[in-house]
């Protein structure tokens, strides 16, 4: 028996792509149907009928036709341009996007207005542009970054060629750019010198002796800190052999099995090699702290050690450990073997005095720049509304030649759902404990990155942030990114955690795998 608190009739009957939620029988006063703007299972819903318990009729509660508009797509500055009209959003709307280059215009992403009514990545690809404003690494790096693109990476012969193909008609690139440019590579340090086994120096910052390594290859304990220095392979200098079990009553042994003998002896490196090899050995391998500190007590206890300014270990560099600026390895690479490269140059430029291959240069060396656009991944939904633009102030700043990269942003209107707004940047605490990559993963899809050690003020307002909150003051430790600035052994040399109890910062490679929560700040 039908309830007599009802309505007679059906909910209005919606229209075949606009599906509701009806069940086909229940009339019942208070009974609510919506109707979806498609079929598709996560699209929102424009319109909320009811059965009025009043009137006993079906009433619209809502009716909301916009929600079935992606809004507008989202918007980058010149030299990406797109073929939207300024107006259309509906469903099955397609914005093709290009860049605008020196070879002319190449195809960047596609986006369509799903289903879902949002916008959704069908075609990607990426494209290029010059810069030619004179920047040094961390500058230029940045200048990108705002346009929402990043700085240069070549993946392939064919994309080099056609880098090359632009640089060469490009007048302003000779004029201006003298012919180089920074490509968006920049060496590991911790990666630079390893031993001839391949493991990688860990504690470069404390087992360093100077920040200036010029351009010799060959490495060694250097007096009077008995710090590691890297020194030319020709020089005579004492040395440190490595061999495994007590051959001897000289040599210094960890537990009896691997053990260190000083040779006072002054040769080039080869040579010195070879009498260690000669006790069936190797020049020693010193990676770590803890075997430095070893050999330096053997050293301070030995009184004929005090002729050798330096000792000859087994660690050396091939000059090959760039990177991406995200940290990712590169499978392609053009680099010269141009015998002037140097230790202490850890940015990349291609030159067309090298017929623009690539050559190691300074960081803080200012010179033109490329930016590469990436568009995002297939199927990848863009959020409404986004906006990747140098503001005009911007603009007028780089112009005149006074860019300054602690310049900061200003001000969001608001921030995404779930961020929050401090000294004026949208940030966003995930307590989820991830590896360093999972976060960078997390936070790029956010549109926005790792929370940078920007300057102290925003580093103690994160920190406060976290210590004041009980959901968050539980969570010691952070992942956030690189700081703006470091000191030379310390750029790239491992990951970043945020100690909340004390406010410091602590860097380690042991910190990239470590699972913790993190910290995104949002890219304006």
């Amino acid at each position: 028996m039908r309830n007599k608190r009802a309505c007679a009739n059906d909910p209005p009957v919606p229209l075949p792509a606009n599906p509701s939620d009806w069940n086909k029988w229940s009339r019942n006063a208070g009974k609510k149907v919506n109707y979806m703007c498609s079929k598709a299972p996560d699209a929102p819903v424009y319109k909320v009928v009811i059965c009025s318990r009043k009137t006993l009729k079906w009433e619209t509660l809502s009716d909301k036709p916009e929600n079935c508009l992606c809004g507008p797509p989202i918007i980058y500055s010149s030299p990406l341009i797109s073929n939207w009209d300024g107006k259309s959003t509906e469903v099955g709307t397609t914005i093709t996007y290009e860049c605008l280059t020196d070879v002319g215009r190449k195809f960047f992403q596609k986006l369509v207005c799903s289903t879902s009514v949002k916008w959704q990545v069908v075609e990607t690809g990426s494209c290029f542009f010059v810069v030619h404003y004179l920047m040094n690494f961390t500058n230029a790096a940045e200048y990108c970054t705002q346009l929402g693109t990043e700085m240069m990476f070549i993946e392939n012969d064919r994309e080099h060629e056609e880098v090359i193909a632009a640089v060469s008609r490009n007048s302003d690139f000779k004029q201006k750019c003298k012919n180089r440019a920074f490509l968006g590579l920049r060496e590991n340090v911790n990666k630079q010198w390893k031993s001839d086994n391949g493991i990688y120096i860990s504690g470069m910052s404390e087992m360093w002796a100077v920040n200036d390594e010029g351009r010799e290859k060959c490495v060694v304990m250097e007096s009077p800190d008995w710090k590691l220095n890297n020194q030319l392979c020709q020089m005579a200098s004492c040395y440190v052999c490595e061999i495994l079990g007590p051959i001897f009553s000289k040599a210094n042994c960890q537990d009896k099995k691997l053990c260190y003998v000083l040779g006072k002896e002054k040769d080039n490196r080869r040579i010195q090699a070879s009498r260690c090899q000669g006790l069936n050995g190797h020049l020693a391998r010193v990676t770590n702290i803890g075997i430095m500190d070893q050999i330096r007590a053997m050293i301070n206890q030995d009184p004929l050690a005090k002729g050798c300014n330096g000792f000859y270990v087994g660690i050396d560099s091939d000059k090959r450990s760039f990177e991406r600026l995200n940290g990712k390895q590169i499978t392609y690479q053009r680099f010269t073997d141009d015998l002037s490269s140097s230790m202490s140059r850890h940015c990349t430029v291609m030159d067309e005095a090298f017929q623009y291959n690539w050559m190691d240069e300074a960081c803080e060396h200012n010179t033109c720049f490329i930016c590469k656009a990436i568009g995002y991944p297939l199927k990848h939904v863009v959020p409404a509304g986004l906006k990747m633009a140098l503001s005009f102030e911007m603009r007028e700043i780089i112009a005149a030649g006074e860019y300054d990269s602690r310049k900061r942003r200003s001000q969001p209107a608001e921030c995404q759902t779930g961020w929050k707004l401090l000294n004026h940047h949208c940030v966003y605490f995930n307590t989820s404990n991830v590896t360093r990559d999972e976060a960078d993963q997390f936070c790029n899809n956010s549109n926005g990155q790792l929370a940078p050690d920007l300057n102290s003020q925003l580093h103690d307002i994160i920190a406060r942030a976290i210590f004041t909150s009980q959901d968050l003051q539980r969570l010691r430790f952070w992942h956030i990114g690189r700081p703006k600035t470091c000191s030379f052994h310390q750029c790239l040399s491992g990951c970043y955690l945020l100690n909340v109890s004390t406010g410091l910062t602590t860097e380690s490679v042991h910190n990239c795998q470590r699972l913790a929560p993190f910290v995104c700040i949002e890219l304006n």
